[in-house]
């Protein structure tokens, strides 16, 4: 009887490999918000310049 058991828990469900995706998707999705997020503040203040052209850009933001 244990072996039984033992099989069952060692084989995966189905939806194991959709939540270790769903997982892996949100994590991603995450990752680039803060990638997003990061590189918009280093750029933001360095392209504030005089040149009233380019001030649309920390305006927009």
């Amino acid at each position: 009887m244990a072996e039984i058991n033992d099989s069952r828990a060692r084989k995966k469900h189905p939806s194991d490999r959709r939540r270790w995706f769903a997982l892996l998707l949100v994590c991603a999705a995450q990752l680039m918000l803060v990638l997003d997020g990061t590189i918009v503040n280093v750029a933001l203040p360095a392209s504030e310049t005089p040149c009233a052209s380019r001030r649309w850009g920390s305006r927009g933001w």
